[in-house]
């Protein structure tokens, strides 16, 4: 038995992306080990701890990343910590490194660490391998690229995927929407004549969730904390999203993605997919109505030769990220 501690964060604030990727590398753990019987636990801020429970994984608050978490670890000594937050410090990470004899960091741009006491660095995103990581992780293992992607469990598996329901669009921010963004979206879309789906998060306020379902009744539909996008994504012929990880669940069911960027950490991949065909609107300070409008009827209309440009995108989100995760996790650990 190897014990492994995830130690991350999320929320209204932060989002659920830290999150999301963490728990399918944990369920992971359970179902794709070979050789090592894994026990996971987790320690994370108080508003994300009904999502780690409803799996049933032992959790342990702490509401900050602290050299002085002593306690914490008082009686949970891991083989091995899985780290994904951001603004945590390198100091952190040594202090994490004194705690378990492997150390692992989820990362996205490359940007927030540098630290000789990481043992593997995973970064799934379709820019990754564009990043040298020499420097910042100089004895680190890479797992990186789009095969080491930690996509939601639902996507492990292949299937037959059905036909979308004709001009339908889906609209989601993520989890959350601090931006308060899903309002401005939906209203631009109103002469949109086609199906409209609403993905309200589990971390919307719940004034903001109020004010959506009080505005958009007609011709919309309202998604409240769907447990998965999978099936919403298959019914819709185009996804309008940020470029964060639904980008690659849309691609994944090979839907067409029309994209914005909310954060700093969504500019490269957005860059790298707009390069490849996918239609970009920018960062969302720059967005008009008659700009997303048009983008959603220029898809719409001209799906056919989109899909030929992008065509070689699809098969490089193959849902076996957290298969191969595990195996390494395994080699790494044993």
């Amino acid at each position: 038995m190897k014990k492994i501690l995830i130690r991350t964060h999320g929320g209204k604030r932060v989002g659920l992306g830290h999150l999301m990727r963490c728990l399918s590398i944990a369920k992971g753990l359970r179902r794709f080990a070979q050789t090592t019987r894994f026990d996971v636990e987790w320690i994370v801020n108080e508003e994300i701890i009904p999502f780690i429970e409803s799996e049933g994984f032992p959790v342990t608050r702490s509401e900050r990343f602290s050299t002085e978490e002593e306690t914490l670890f008082l009686l949970n000594r891991p083989d091995g910590i899985l780290f994904d937050a951001y603004g945590a410090g390198n100091p952190y990470l040594t202090f994490l490194k004194s705690k378990a004899k492997t150390v692992i960091v989820i990362d996205d741009n490359n940007d927030q660490y540098a630290s000789r006491d990481v043992d593997a660095v995973v970064n799934g995103n379709i820019h990754a391998e564009r990043l040298s990581y020499n420097e910042s992780f100089p004895q680190a293992q890479r797992w990186v690229g789009p095969a080491f992607l930690a996509m939601k469990e639902e996507y492990w598996e292949s299937e037959e995927i059905g036909a979308p329901i004709p001009g339908s669009v889906m609209v989601t921010v993520g989890g959350a929407d601090p931006l308060h963004l899903m309002e401005s979206l939906a209203r631009a879309l109103e002469p949109y004549p086609h199906r409209k789906t609403l993905i309200i998060g589990p971390a919307f306020e719940k004034s903001e969730t109020e004010r959506l379902k009080e505005s958009f009744t007609e011709g919309y539909d309202l998604v409240f904390s769907p447990r998965s996008l999978k099936p919403l994504i298959q019914r819709s012929e185009v996804v309008l999203t940020a470029s964060g990880s639904t980008v690659y669940e849309v691609l994944r069911l090979n839907r067409l993605p029309i994209l914005f960027e909310l954060a700093e950490n969504q500019r490269q991949i957005a860059c790298i997919l707009e390069e490849s065909g996918i239609p970009n609107l920018g960062w969302y300070t720059h967005l008009s109505s008659a700009r997303i409008h048009q983008a959603v009827l220029d898809t719409v209309q001209n799906k056919g030769r989109l899909y030929e440009k992008c065509r070689a995108l699809f098969p490089i989100f193959d849902g076996q990220g957290v298969p191969r995760i595990v195996e390494k996790i395994e080699a790494l650990i044993a």
